[in-house]
């Protein structure tokens, strides 16, 4: 029970972060200083909103993502933005977010034997564990805040001109990546649950 309730703050805290990098990478394309502040906020509580409640009535991933993005575009206007720039950049901040996530996912599972490696008390497991989970998130907002700055500089110079056929292209990669997580994700639970109920 104190397991999984750590698992469900920091998938909060996550989300919370990763609300904030999204509003943080909006903000710049937003034309006008006249109510910037709100409608950061606004982008941040659309991606916040629908991902707690995502994980709080089990929701996939891919579909929260869908939700986010339709929000956006919905208040494309109020936010000085064209719906396919909404698109663009939300479907840009998704698959950033989701390669950092595949780095580190993948990280985790090569470390995540050795955090637990001949220990046996079940304290001690779950406190490495509590401690590598938090390490790996850290350093998984850290990438994704990165990137973002780079992908930032690069679209300064320019919003590229893509089709729509283009863009659909692009929604593949957050929705792989969400998929591919889960698979990681179930796994490494169920490894922690055997070495829990062995001991």
């Amino acid at each position: 029970m104190g397991f999984m309730l750590f698992q469900h703050i920091a998938s909060g805290a996550e989300t919370v972060l990763c609300a904030f990098c999204m509003a943080a990478f909006f903000r710049p394309y937003m034309a006008g200083r006249k109510n910037r502040l709100q409608k950061t906020i606004a982008v941040f509580l659309a991606y916040g909103t629908v991902y707690v409640a995502g994980e709080a009535l089990s929701i996939s991933g891919w579909l929260c993502m869908v939700i986010v993005l339709l929000l956006l575009m919905a208040g494309g206007r109020w936010l000085c933005l064209e719906r396919k720039q909404v698109f663009l950049y939300g479907i840009l901040f998704f698959c950033t977010r989701d390669m950092g996530r595949l780095i580190t996912e993948s990280l985790y599972y090569l470390f995540n034997g050795k955090i637990v490696q001949g220990l046996d008390n079940e304290n001690m497991i779950y406190r490495n564990v509590a401690a590598g989970y938090s390490a790996f998130m850290i350093l998984r907002i850290i990438l994704l805040s990165v990137m973002l700055l780079f992908l930032s500089k690069k679209l300064k110079k320019g919003p590229p001109e893509l089709h729509t056929k283009e863009l659909c292209y692009l929604c593949l990669t957050p929705v792989v990546g969400i998929m591919f997580g889960n698979i990681i994700f179930r796994l490494l639970f169920t490894v922690k649950e055997n070495v829990f109920f062995s001991l």
